[in-house]
């Protein structure tokens, strides 16, 4: 995936530009961090309280 195919995407999930996200190496910058909770299994299975509707 390149660049381009980045910056159509239109959301930045990372705390860097797309233009930083991805070296001239190929690698990700290892200062790129998800700006969101990535662990599904934790949002999902938390405890929640319920209330009866009337």
């Amino acid at each position: 995936m390149g660049l381009a195919a980045l910056n159509r995407l239109g959301y930045n999930a990372y705390n860097v530009p797309f233009s930083q996200l991805i070296g001239k190496d190929g690698n990700f910058n290892p200062d790129a961090q998800l700006l969101y909770q990535d662990n599904w299994k934790k949002l999902l299975f938390r405890p929640a309280l319920r209330r009866k509707q009337p």
